[in-house]
């Protein structure tokens, strides 16, 4: 869906966006997948808002180590650094302390 917005092809980012949003209601989420739809369709206040649900569902799938790096060092996001929700998320993510196992 990412690249189908890149290319223009709204229209089929807009479907697989449409088939990552109906995941929850079949038991699944990818808050990360249609944050990227968001973002190759130029849609950044959407996109952000769905990397903040992204974390959270990081967070609760204990795969946070993952999101930081790539929510980090993706040169793809540069597009969103403007933003001062983007830059709040930024500074929650590397706030973030994961709690020990032990």
């Amino acid at each position: 869906g990412w690249v189908y917005g890149l290319m223009g092809e709204k229209e089929k980012a807009q479907k697989i966006l449409e088939d990552l949003k109906a995941k929850p209601e079949q038991g699944q989420s990818n808050a990360w997948g249609i944050a990227w739809v968001y973002v190759g369709m130029s849609e950044h206040e959407k996109a952000i808002l769905f990397f903040e649900k992204s974390l959270e569902q990081a967070i609760e799938n204990y795969w946070f180590g993952n999101y930081k790096y790539f929510i980090t060092k993706f040169d793809d996001l540069e597009v969103l650094h403007s933003f001062s929700r983007f830059q709040a998320l930024l500074e929650k993510v590397n706030s973030y302390q994961v709690a020990s196992m032990n």
